[in-house]
C-alpha cells in the first residue's frame, strides 16, 4: 500500500512495478508515475481531470482520453525508465464521436474506442493516433485473438460480432445467453470468456453469469 497526494481516477503498472494513475478531480491537475516499493512520485505531468489511461505493450507510452472536456480527446506521454514525458496530442479534435472507452490491441498497434473507430499505435510520434479506419458498428465490449486473426465486440444486444482482425470487416455472429458486459479471450485453451447479464426465469432482476465460447484453434 501507498499513499498518493492524488485523487485517482484510472490507473495502469508495467511489469517494473511502476504505477501510473490519472487525477479524478481538480480539473487542471496531474497524471503521475510511482515506485510501488518505495511509494515515491518518479514523474508527473500536466491532465485535466478524470482521463481515462492506457499503456502500450511495450510499456514505453501511455495514452489518454478525456471524459470530462468536451469534445472527448486522445493525447499520450512517452515513457522513460518509468518516467513520463510531456503529453503529445492527437492530431485531432473534436473530429470524431468517441465514447468513454480506450483499448490498445494485444500487439500494440491500435487503438480502439467504443465508438467502432480505429487510431494507430506507434512509437513514432507524427503517426501516432492517426485515424485508421472503423468497425461497422459502436460497442461495450471488445476481445482480440490476434494468434488467428480475429476480435470480436459485443453491444446491448444478446450476440457477439467477430471480426478479421487484418480487415477489421465483420465475419460472423455468435449467440448468447445474455447481454455481454465484459469479454476475455484465453489463448491458453483457445476460449472466450463473457462475463453477461442475465435474467433466470420470469425474474425481472438482472444477474452477472459467466458464459463461455469454446473454439477448436487449429495453427
Amino acid at each position: 500500500m501507498i499513499h498518493i497526494n492524488l485523487d485517482p481516477y484510472d490507473v495502469e503498472a508495467d511489469d517494473n512495478g511502476i504505477v501510473y494513475i490519472s487525477s479524478g478531480s481538480g480539473q487542471h491537475t496531474r497524471v503521475e508515475s510511482y515506485d510501488s516499493q518505495t511509494g515515491g512520485v518518479l514523474s508527473s505531468q500536466d491532465i485535466i481531470q478524470q482521463h481515462l489511461i492506457a499503456m502500450n505493450t511495450s510499456h514505453d507510452k501511455l495514452y489518454r482520453l478525456s471524459t470530462w472536456a468536451s469534445p472527448r480527446t486522445m493525447a499520450s506521454y512517452s515513457i522513460e525508465n518509468g518516467r513520463l514525458n510531456a503529453g503529445i496530442r492527437s492530431p485531432y479534435h473534436g473530429d470524431y464521436n468517441l465514447t468513454q472507452d480506450v483499448t490498445i490491441s494485444p500487439d500494440g498497434k491500435y487503438i480502439f474506442n467504443g465508438s467502432g473507430h480505429i487510431f494507430r499505435a506507434t512509437s513514432v510520434d507524427s503517426a501516432d493516433m492517426k485515424y485508421y479506419g472503423r468497425l461497422d458498428r459502436a460497442y461495450n465490449a471488445i476481445a482480440f485473438d490476434i494468434a488467428n486473426g480475429e476480435l470480436y465486440t459485443a453491444s446491448d444486444k444478446k450476440f457477439i460480432q467477430a471480426y478479421d482482425y487484418g480487415f477489421m470487416e465483420p465475419i460472423y455472429q455468435l449467440e448468447t445467453y445474455g447481454v455481454p458486459q465484459k469479454m476475455f479471450y484465453r489463448s491458453a485453451d483457445d476460449t472466450l470468456l463473457i462475463f453477461s447479464a442475465v435474467q433466470l426465469g420470469k425474474s425481472s432482476s438482472e444477474m452477472l453469469g459467466l458464459e463461455k465460447i469454446y473454439y477448436d484453434a487449429e495453427m
